[in-house]
């Protein structure tokens, strides 16, 4: 069987680490790079797409350069995206089956029967944290009867992960952010999943009342988006910073809070014998969510809590936890702006 030919884009450390494996794999039609070198055979793009080729192999390990080409190739260079392959899927033990590129120029992460699609470099690193990371495995017995409820659910990638696990009964999601809570549900439908009974997912999100509020929504930090005004403002400083978002891709976006309160009541009401999960990745919103159910005597019947928490909210957070018999583990992320909580209850 022939090889297909390649245009081989990224001529860095990468690269020569998988020179071998590419070899074995693609006839190399042309070496290209941002910083062409003639001397070592390494083309401008231009040059190099007018070699004959089947494929283009993007040898790149930043993320957010990948989506940058991606849509280069695509937009500027008309290069079909059937024929644009990830360089990342060559590497051993990478922790997904493979990622390709779809007609929109996002990138489809496959794991598995599990499948999404993913628009943005901070959408792809949520999806890597829990299918490849597996930040959310936790485990209680093969008899457990489990229900999950995913506060923040982005594009549907948690829920995708719970439903996995045949211990769980039942995945309720909330996502606040239309554009982000109408992809989750084009990935629940790719993946089956819009008529499946143990699913529920809602187009809002949850605080400790009902309330309707108006923030900035930009695409490209759905994962760092806060329903709360001032935190929102504080994620985008930062998202600016590491040069992910771009003020032209902001639009004014009305957001629904509810009371977790009476919606974790009905719950309880609804799972008498189940164990309830709470995995809290909603960007600023935890210390209302987590005071009120303080406060409403619900936190009882919670079995595990996996929780996001930001801006100072550690001390408060912890305080509810050892007042509610939890046990808990608390990693502070490297700035020490925030951090991950995992607590179970010591008695239920």
């Amino acid at each position: 069987m022939s090889k297909q030919a390649a245009v081989i884009y990224g001529i860095g450390t990468f690269y020569k680490k998988m020179e071998i494996v590419i070899g074995d794999i693609y006839e190399v039609a042309a070496l290209s790079d941002q910083n062409a070198d003639l001397s070592k055979n390494i083309m401008p793009l231009t040059d190099a797409l007018m070699r004959p080729y089947d494929v283009v192999v993007l040898m790149i390990m930043n993320l957010e350069t990948c989506y940058d080409v991606i849509g280069m190739l695509i937009e500027e260079y008309k290069v079909p995206y059937y024929k644009i392959k990830l360089g990342l899927n060559l590497v051993e033990n990478k922790g997904w089956d493979c990622m390709d590129i779809n007609s929109d120029g996002n990138i489809v992460f496959q794991k598995g029967k599990v499948s999404l699609v993913v628009g943005s470099t901070d959408e792809l690193n949520n999806i890597l944290e829990i299918f490849c990371g597996n930040c959310y495995g936790y485990f209680i017995d093969d008899r457990s009867r489990e229900v999950i409820l995913d506060i923040g659910m982005n594009i549907g990638g948690g829920c995708l992960y719970f439903l996995e696990r045949q211990t769980v009964v039942k995945v309720y999601g909330f996502e606040p952010f239309r554009d982000t809570f109408m992809r989750a549900r084009e990935n629940f439908e790719r993946n089956g999943l819009l008529e499946d009974d143990r699913l529920e997912y809602f187009p809002y999100g949850i605080s400790d009342c009902d309330e309707i509020r108006t923030v900035i929504y930009n695409k490209n930090m759905s994962c760092g988006q806060s329903t709360n005004s001032e935190i929102n403002s504080r994620a985008r400083k930062q998202y600016q910073e590491w040069g992910l978002i771009s003020d032209n891709d902001d639009k004014v976006a009305e957001v629904e809070v509810r009371d977790i309160g009476a919606i974790l009541a009905k719950i309880y009401e609804k799972h008498k014998e189940e164990k309830v999960i709470l995995k809290i990745d909603c960007e600023g919103e935890e210390q209302r969510i987590m005071s009120r159910l303080e406060r409403a005597d619900l936190l009882k019947r919670v079995t595990i809590i996996m929780l996001e928490w930001h801006c100072g909210q550690e001390d408060s957070l912890i305080g509810i936890l050892k007042r509610n018999d939890y046990t808990f583990w608390n990693f502070r992320h490297e700035n020490n702006t925030g951090g991950l909580i995992y607590a179970v209850r010591r008695t239920i």
